[in-house]
């Protein structure tokens, strides 16, 4: 069964700005980048090519996403007037192979005529909206259609939509892909449609929506894959030295000015405290009036992410059922059943930084009579 477009984009307020670059200083002319991406893990390598108005001499640094130089390719070099080419094999100063993620290029000409810079990761990345195409749960494939390399970030869960066609926004159940690069085009993401607590298949359920975000990628960036041994937050966490990147602004909604460590939302473990698992219905059984919860966060970006600004919402299948401000990390609280009718129900926690990340953990819990009938089955099972 296919999902089409228009069932998604409901419920994440997708900005509509349109990508879009200064021009580079007349000095370095007609940047441009052999490849959008490359595996230097199987000696592939990417190649930059610019013009130079005036001889001087050239500095050029490959700048990871935040701005961290990684590679000096040329370092105050005596360069001449006309065409120039270098290539970048995908590796740091140290030798090593850079962990996947989107790289940037930083090029310095000083001359007698002046001073030149073209440094295109130094701007606002610009949000557009994103083509959608279809979900296939039999493939389990997500495409869509990017106009350009984007840092993307895509998140299921349900929504409702009333007579008056208001999208009521329901709980996200799913992060598929966590502001990760991607280059323009046809694109594939693998889903088995599982939420994060993999026990309820989220396109099954009544008002499914995928939402999808998008933000521009620098100019000529170029994205490597195929490094499985380190991931860009745990290289990011042993990182030296200082970004090169200049933004002033204040302003970090819809992710905006954010490091990878603050960008990426990390993981969002739920224990119920007073419930049983059941590991053959991956749900817990609760018969009390009320669940108490324990949230934690997990990874590398948990420290970052924990100091934004934040809420916790808490649904109950498509039910908001309480909201709580400043979330602390290992925090509980808990969910009122009273009003809940027996039987299996999806509890989802979201927890929404000011500045765009939101974590997610969802469990299945069984309640009243149904958990109670569920417990002694079981337990005749294992007699």
């Amino acid at each position: 069964m296919r999902i089409r477009a228009a069932a998604f984009l409901v419920f994440f307020g997708v900005l509509c700005a349109i990508p879009g670059y200064s021009e580079a200083p007349i000095a370095i002319r007609s940047v441009s980048i052999s490849r959008p991406f490359f595996n230097p893990g199987l000696g592939q390598e990417v190649r930059i090519s610019f013009d130079l108005a005036h001889a001087g001499r050239l500095t050029l640094l490959v700048v990871d996403r935040d701005g961290f130089p990684v590679r000096r390719l040329r370092d105050d070099s005596p360069v001449s007037a006309g065409a120039m080419s270098l290539s970048w094999d995908g590796r740091d100063d140290r030798r090593a192979v850079v962990p996947d993620e989107a790289y940037s290029f930083k090029i310095d000409l000083a001359g007698a005529e002046g001073a030149s810079t073209y440094f295109p990761a130094n701007t606002v990345a610009k949000d557009f909206p994103v083509t959608t195409q279809y979900y296939d749960r039999r493939s389990a494939i997500l495409s869509y259609q990017l106009p350009s390399p984007a840092r993307v970030h895509i998140q299921a869960g349900t929504a409702k939509v009333g007579p008056d066609k208001k999208i009521t926004p329901g709980p996200v159940l799913k992060t598929i892909v966590n502001r990760e690069p991607r280059p323009a085009g046809a694109v594939i993401e693998n889903w088995n449609g599982l939420d994060e607590g993999r026990a309820t298949y989220v396109p099954d359920l009544p008002g499914f929506a995928v939402a999808i975000a998008a933000s521009a990628l620098p100019e000529n960036a170029v994205i490597t894959t195929g490094n499985r041994g380190v991931s860009f937050l745990e290289y990011a966490l042993r990182r030296t030295g200082g970004s090169l990147l200049r933004l002033s602004s204040t302003d970090h909604a819809h992710h905006h000015g954010l490091s990878a460590l603050e960008d990426v939302a990390p993981g969002l473990r739920l224990v119920p405290l007073n419930a049983t698992w059941s590991a053959s219905s991956r749900s817990w059984r609760s018969e009390g009036s009320s669940l108490r919860i324990s949230v934690s966060l997990q990874g590398p970006s948990s420290p970052h992410f924990a100091k934004q600004p934040a809420e916790l919402v808490v649904h109950v299948d498509d039910r908001l059922v309480t909201t709580l401000s400043a979330p602390k990390d290992g925090m509980t609280f808990r969910i009122p059943l009273r009003s809940v009718a027996p039987g299996s129900h999806e509890v989802a926690v979201n927890w929404a930084s000011a500045f765009g990340p939101v974590a997610v953990g969802t469990c299945r819990v069984n309640t009243g009579a149904r958990a109670e009938r569920t417990s002694a089955a079981e337990g005749g099972n294992q007699r």
